[in-house]
């Protein structure tokens, strides 16, 4: 395992937060190259990338059709500049290409007051709708012997934007929970979001390591038994 950090050393050699999707389509291009067979992001790429330069050559196109200037050399490199400077375009090829499967993370909102206002339901679908292609395809359960879910409720994700969550191999939370001392020793290994119950980025990643074996929730009429990956079981506790 390697972990590309963002932090104090990075930033020093790459250059101040927030990076431009390019660097991280330039990621996954060496990953890709150098045979990493996963690779997992734990950033959301949730809305597009602010990019002034791709404002700059839009608002000349702009200029140039209201002078009707009609000169195909000048259409080719206005073109030529946009693809150039299109960050979201360059990391959306980069997740196409590459041969590695390429996991992203979202997170969950697990109260309202966590989001900060109140979602509509249509809005709430939207979002359970753009990771409903990464949800635990197998749910082996019993009745709970007290009625009560065992499963950890969701209020809404925070998702990637669809054209990425669409190009991805697969996206997984990375949604912590803290003890009441503020460290966090845990990770919930379900989480479930409307009907349906959705694995971390971290499963994801072993997941897809290890050639994308059957993959399952067990529970038992106690609670949740654990995590049915292929051969191997991966026990929760209380």
């Amino acid at each position: 395992m390697v972990l590309a950090v963002i932090d104090e050393r990075s930033l020093g050699s790459e250059g101040r937060w927030p990076w431009p999707r390019s660097k991280f389509a330039a990621l996954i291009d060496v990953l890709s190259r150098d045979g990493a067979k996963v690779i997992g992001f734990d950033v959301t790429f949730a809305e597009s990338d602010d990019n002034a330069q791709l404002a700059l050559i839009n608002g000349f196109a702009r200029t140039v059709d209201s002078l009707a200037i009609d000169n195909p050399k000048l259409s080719d490199f206005i073109q030529d500049s946009r693809a150039k400077a299109d960050n979201d375009r360059a990391l959306l090829n980069a997740l196409r290409r590459s041969s590695a499967a390429v996991v992203l993370g979202y997170f969950f909102h697990m109260d309202e007051a966590a989001v900060g206002y109140k979602l509509d339901k249509a809005d709430i679908d939207r979002r359970l709708n753009g990771i409903s292609a990464s949800k635990y395809p197998l749910v082996y359960s019993e009745e709970p012997a007290d009625g009560a879910s065992p499963f950890i409720k969701s209020y809404a994700p925070q998702g990637n934007l669809d054209l990425f969550a669409a190009a991805a191999a697969s996206t997984g939370y990375f949604t912590i929970v803290s003890d009441p001392d503020g460290r966090v020793r845990w990770l919930p290994l379900m989480i479930q979001g409307g009907e349906d119950l959705f694995p971390p980025l971290s499963i994801l990643c072993v997941w897809h390591y290890l050639g994308r074996p059957q993959l399952a929730v067990r529970t038992d009429a106690y609670g949740v038994e654990g995590v049915q990956m292929g051969g191997r079981a991966l026990h929760t506790d209380r």
